[in-house]
């Protein structure tokens, strides 16, 4: 059987991490979030709302493909 899992990036978001992924649990199996060294609750609130979270170690930031 497919299983559908969807990866959310995150950084700095506990305030809006739990709507967000209460929006995307209708439409997938798992979720990960991969938290970008936050510095706030974003990967307790994510654990909390049942996600997978890896945290990294140093905020990577937005990379640029050029």
């Amino acid at each position: 059987m497919l299983k559908i899992t969807a990866v959310i990036p995150a950084y700095n978001e506990a305030s809006r991490i739990a709507d967000t992924l209460n929006q995307a649990k209708p439409y997938v199996d798992e979720i990960i979030v991969l938290d970008d060294a936050s510095t706030d609750d974003t990967a307790d609130v994510a654990k909390k709302q049942g996600a997978v979270v890896f945290t990294l170690t140093s905020n990577q930031g937005y990379i640029h493909n050029h």
